[in-house]
């Protein structure tokens, strides 16, 4: 397994590459790279803020109602259940 310092700086580069595809790449593409964030790194916080951007950045702000915020609401159901799922049937995933 990684150290501490290599889970860092994976972690460190999968951020900024999220962050670079919030502005540079389609939203679909966004979402893959967000969703296999959440899934390989734990508590991947991270996907929250770069959804929150996308929601920001994109979507049309009509009203202040919870459907503009869509990706950030879906982002942290994710974390959610990524966080109950995968670490109960994935070995590796409970450092």
């Amino acid at each position: 397994m990684f150290t501490a310092y290599q889970e860092f700086m994976w972690r460190i580069s999968a951020d900024a590459l999220l962050l670079v595809s919030v502005y540079l790449f389609p939203w679909w593409l966004t979402l893959f790279l967000l969703l296999s964030g959440i899934v390989i790194f734990r508590l991947y916080f991270e996907a929250v803020v770069a959804a929150l951007l996308i929601d920001l950045l994109y979507a049309p702000m009509t009203s202040l109602s919870y459907v503009a915020y869509r990706f950030t609401l879906v982002s942290i159901v994710l974390i959610l259940l990524a966080n109950l799922v995968v670490r109960r049937y994935m070995r590796a995933y409970e450092n």
